[in-house]
């Protein structure tokens, strides 16, 4: 019968036998099996029985349970898989024999408990098991291992907590000196980083420890395991001095791969123990890794969570892309679809960095004139002299310095797309001109005396207000009605915030190649600093922000202080460059109390992280109960 054995604790030797049915554990003496461990929580975990099989479920308890070392929530359990609960162990076992109890025990049978001593030299011998041999039996503890990582991954608890967990099952597995985690980063100084290493002592440490690049550059080369057993002879080593002075005795190390690309190394050694590493030991290290890879892969994808980027639509726009999830904005992509396909006019507005040139590129795609040229024209750039004939073109002599005739972008954009971007900018004479084409659809040269027609499609953008233009007199009337047949506003970042995630992700992924940055994601605080923000530069402020963010950041995460201060709220960004602003602000600031003074400089550390609380502790150099304790005497509240 399946049964749960005590082997440490206070009820040492106890044996209940389970009977298709739920045992809790824990403190309280309501429980079916009641441990008095300092560790265990009033009501610590449950075996249940479902689908003809055991499982042991975690109660939320404080210290977690542990399953052949691994922390669990809910588990499968096997024959002799080992619980712990503190200093408290006990072991799962579907066939009891006397050699599994240690002395004393009393078995306790169903929900009818009769409880006795049994003396193991008189019991009844059990059938004798043939010896397992050594190799089996390691082959066995693999096995269970690599189950229980399987499991753990599955459950999928604290990341970082798991990978240590795998790291210190591999390391008394192979029985090495030291297990290493390496990691590429291209911010680092030789590419690479320590992630986590385990050593002989069970310490863990991020230091810098001394490996021969040798070992890398073969496995990231040939994409293939390196095994070991004698640096001293080992030709594939080569004269590297490191490695063979270092007294190391074998080495192990296996590429973490996502894709083509090697991401990392899974690095195992032993300098101490006089056994080298055996073809077994590789295999196994191998299985762990690929575990690991992917256990890291999860982590970077959900640096930003999914359920934030469901539904994000991604527009192609020529080379780029419009990425949107904001509902408003996804109507907008709908008319532009249906507007395409069309050769009609239309006016995009909107604030300055909304996307205007992408809404237009789009257009342009999705039309029949797909294949002809998509001309980009900013009228708010050119001079009105010079603007006249970069649209219309000009005749050889038509002014000084025409020594040739040329085409205006007009006649370059025939069977396509010409787009005015900022059209409000333009002169009162230039709008004439760009109302005939409209209407008679043809052009007449600069110093010219002939029409020329053209074939082309307009669609003009301006962050102008052209109703207030027109009763200024500074656009006309005509030309807005022309212009205005269909009309596409585009909302401000600041209104289609839910936007941010999606454009984040997009802008980090797509700067990653350019950058060679260790950069994969924005971390929720990060996320939190940028929602705050007014975004007066709109979309194309954001992509700048993270542009900067992913250049100068060396986590993996983008955090608030990646962020530039007027973000951050540090600044105002109309102080910048103003030396008399700031001038004026320091001769305006008054002298105030030491507890002023803290307690104003404790909230800029928490609002430079994103109100962080761990980091903020850190930059102040206080443990986080002292900080908490602080929120709490001045009133700290969160923006």
């Amino acid at each position: 019968m399946p049964s749960l054995i005590v082997l440490e604790g206070d009820q040492q030797g106890r044996v209940i036998t389970l009977a298709e049915k739920s045992l809790a554990v824990g403190r309280d003496p309501a429980n079916d099996l009641v441990i008095s461990d300092a560790e265990a929580s009033r009501r610590h975990f449950v075996i249940e029985w479902a689908n003809g099989a055991y499982f042991v479920r975690d109660l939320n308890s404080d210290n977690g349970t542990f399953v052949n070392g691994v922390p669990v929530g809910r588990a499968l359990l096997l024959d002799r898989d080992e619980i712990r609960v503190g200093s408290t162990r006990l072991m799962f076992v579907e066939e009891i024999s006397a050699g599994d109890v240690p002395p004393p025990f009393c078995i306790e049978r169903g929900e009818e408990s009769e409880d006795f001593f049994i003396d193991a030299a008189t019991e009844a011998a059990p059938r004798p098991a043939e010896p397992a041999t050594e190799d089996l039996q390691q082959a066995y503890d693999r096995l269970k291992t690599l189950y229980s990582l399987l499991r753990s991954d599955i459950e999928s608890g604290d990341g970082q907590r798991r990978l240590e967990s795998a790291l210190a099952l591999l390391r008394d597995s192979i029985e090495a000196d030291r297990v290493t985690l390496i990691e590429r980063d291209p911010a680092a100084p030789n590419d690479y980083r320590v992630r986590h290493m385990v050593t002989a002592s069970g310490v863990s440490s991020r230091n810098r420890i001394a490996i021969s690049r040798t070992v890398f550059a073969y496995v990231e080369q040939e994409h293939r395991p390196f095994f070991c057993s004698n640096p001293q002879t080992d030709r594939r080593v080569g004269e590297s001095a490191s490695l063979r002075q270092s007294g190391i005795r074998s080495v192990l190390c296996v590429p973490l791969v996502e894709g083509d690309q090697v991401s990392g190394f899974l690095y195992a050694d032993n300098f101490i123990s006089r056994e080298p590493f055996s073809k077994e030991d590789l295999d196994f290290v191998a299985a762990v890794g690929a575990l690991v890879a992917s256990w890291l892969r999860q982590r970077r994808e959900a640096a930003i969570s999914g359920a934030a980027l469901a539904g994000a639509v991604h527009a192609p726009a020529g080379r780029h892309t419009f990425v949107t999830q904001n509902a408003r904005v996804k109507e907008i992509l709908e008319v532009v679809h249906k507007v395409a396909r069309s050769d009609a006019t239309f006016l995009i507005t909107g604030e300055s960095g909304t996307g205007k040139e992408l809404i237009a590129r789009m257009a342009h795609m999705a039309s029949s004139r797909a294949r002809g040229p998509f001309i980009c024209i900013n009228c708010a750039a050119l001079p009105d002299t010079l603007l006249e004939s970069e649209l219309f073109g000009h005749e050889k002599g038509a002014f000084t310095g025409a020594v040739a005739s040329r085409i205006g972008k007009f006649e370059a954009a025939r069977g396509g797309t010409i787009f005015l971007d900022e059209i409000g900018d333009i002169s009162l004479a230039a709008q004439a001109k760009v109302l005939r084409v409209l209407q008679e659809k043809e052009v007449e040269r600069l110093g010219g005396n002939r029409s020329v027609p053209v074939d082309v499609r307009i669609i003009a953008a301006t962050n102008k207000n052209l109703a207030d233009e027109i009763r200024a007199g500074r656009f006309r009337d005509d030309l807005f009605y022309r212009l205005n047949v269909i009309r596409i506003e585009l909302p401000p970042l600041r209104e289609r915030l839910n936007d941010l995630p999606a454009l984040v992700e997009f802008f980090i992924q797509s700067l990653r190649s350019e950058t060679h940055s260790s950069v994969r994601g924005a971390s929720r605080e990060a996320l939190d600093v940028l929602a705050r923000y007014s975004w007066p530069g709109n979309v194309r402020e954001l992509r700048n922000v993270i542009e900067r963010a992913v250049v100068l950041g060396t986590d993996e995460a983008i955090w608030p202080d990646d962020l530039p201060p007027e973000v951050r709220g540090l600044v105002a960004p109309a102080a910048f460059g103003s030396s008399e602003t700031a001038l004026a602000a320091e001769q305006s600031s008054t002298l105030c109390s030491l507890a002023e003074c803290e307690r104003e400089h404790i909230l800029r550390v928490l609002n430079h992280t994103g109100w962080n609380k761990k980091r903020a502790a850190e930059i102040l150099g206080i443990s986080r109960s002292a900080l908490y304790e602080k929120i709490a005497t001045y009133s700290l509240e969160a923006p």
